[in-house]
């Protein structure tokens, strides 16, 4: 199963994806020696969620993934919760700001720092 990780692309003032890139960079990096498939998602639009669904319909097409259960750091309410279950990705909501997720034998942690660790091995 691919493991799906939804990172916020950081403040929609800024047009501009610096934020976001970064932190994928970093996750990327950080996982870059796990066996365990998994893809990045940026949320985006944060105040539409209509177009929440549609991006997410698009990019699911786009990708070529099995992936059924996503991870957002973050606490959504329940309506954005339908929001991403409207676009057929169920998603489990995790401790505000960080959480963990478990990719082959490695637990790691993100957080809105942007701070990517490694916890345990």
């Amino acid at each position: 199963m691919t493991i799906g990780i939804i990172i916020g692309i950081g403040s929609t003032q800024d047009p501009s994806l610096s934020t976001y890139q970064v932190r994928v960079q970093k996750l990327q990096e950080e996982l870059k020696t796990t066996t365990k498939p998994y893809q990045i998602l940026p949320l985006i639009d944060q105040n539409s969620p209509e177009n929440w669904v549609k991006y997410f319909k698009k990019q699911l097409k786009l990708k070529d993934s099995n992936t059924n259960t996503w991870y957002r750091a973050d606490p959504m309410d329940k309506n954005h919760r339908k929001d991403f279950l409207k676009a057929g990705i169920k998603v489990k909501i995790l401790p505000r700001f960080v959480f963990d997720y478990k990719l082959g034998e490695k637990i790691y942690q993100l957080s809105s720092s942007t701070e990517i660790r490694n916890l345990r091995v």
